[in-house]
């Protein structure tokens, strides 16, 4: 059943699913999954493993389909639930020092995976920038939030200062609504011929980002300042030069 409705459902589903599976671990990246989380340890006795890769309370926050009266509630509402259920689980990952020690306070087991690019998916010897294409570009999520309405006005001064340049964007956007709203305004200023609209870098396809990087001089990283912003990390800053971290850890 599709929708908000058919979410009791879903969840019944993935928790059957997780349990005949019959593994020795457990893994959940998701908030909403957390009670499914919580049951599948108390169901399997199996270590059950919270992943969290960006600061969930504080997204809250900018939520824009949430009433400003009403953000500061989730905010208090998700920070309990994400703690308390996480304490539960005793598990948790996450990419962020600062996001560890909320639950390392409440006596979970903490991991911190930062995630940044490792060094072997990228070439050993990078070309001199100055010898690459004047282009620009921009490889991330195309929200507000994380700058992709700024797109069209660089492409507007960008033409102007240095014709001939492109901006590379990656076509990432998990809202249709804003790849629309993006393309409007490239639309509206005229900057088609700017703006060049890529396949987004898949899992399986990370040979496409060096790449992109490859064809570009100039990395765009644009980002609103706002409560989530303000505590992560910006791993597209190190994509152009990449120090290896070592893929395994341990919950301390």
């Amino acid at each position: 059943m599709p929708g908000r409705l058919g979410l009791p459902l879903n969840l019944w589903r993935i928790l059957r699913a997780a349990r005949v599976t019959k593994s020795d671990l457990y893994h959940f990246h998701d908030p909403d999954l957390l009670l499914v989380a919580c049951l599948l340890k108390v169901w399997t006795r199996r270590p059950v493993i919270h992943d969290i890769h960006e600061g969930n309370p504080e997204a809250m926050l900018i939520k824009s389909y949430f009433p400003k009266w009403s953000r500061r509630f989730f905010f208090v509402l998700m920070w309990i639930w994400e703690t308390v259920l996480s304490w539960f689980l005793g598990n948790v990952i996450v990419v962020e020092p600062t996001n560890g020690e909320r639950f390392r306070k409440f006596g979970s087991r903490i991991c911190l995976v930062e995630n940044f690019a490792l060094a072997d998916q990228f070439p050993d010897a990078p070309s001199d920038p100055m010898e690459r294409p004047p282009h620009v570009l921009f490889v991330g999520t195309l929200s507000p939030e994380r700058g992709c309405l700024m797109v069209p006005e660089i492409a507007s001064h960008l033409r102007d200062l240095r014709p001939g340049s492109e901006i590379i964007v990656t076509d990432r956007c998990f809202v249709e609504e804003y790849r629309q709203e993006m393309r409007r305004q490239i639309e509206e200023m005229g900057v088609e011929d700017v703006v060049r609209l890529v396949p987004n870098v898949k899992l399986d396809k990370l040979d496409k980002l060096p790449e992109y990087l490859e064809g570009a001089r100039i990395g765009l990283c644009l980002t609103e300042i706002n409560p989530v912003s303000l505590r992560q990390n910006f791993t597209k800053l190190f994509e152009s030069y990449c120090e290896t971290f070592e893929p395994g850890c341990a919950f301390g």
